[in-house]
């Protein structure tokens, strides 16, 4: 019985996430979405760590990470 009110970032994680994106594919999502350089990693992941906190996402929908950049 709770709502959550996602910002633009977050809410694209979310989606990336539960659409069973690698976690290095939202990485470089977020950074072409936003034009940045480098890739925001720390941030992401940081996002997506409150939304596991928050039991918004699950661990097993998303794999960690593809093994080629």
């Amino acid at each position: 019985d709770r709502v959550h009110f996602l910002n633009t970032t977050a809410l694209i994680v979310f989606e990336l996430r539960d659409a069973g994106k690698t976690l290095r594919e939202i990485e470089r999502f977020v950074a072409d979405a936003f034009g940045l350089s480098p890739v925001p990693q720390q941030e992401v992941r940081d996002c997506l760590k409150s939304l596991l906190d928050e039991n918004l996402v699950a661990t097993a929908t998303c794999p960690p990470s593809s093994a080629a950049p």
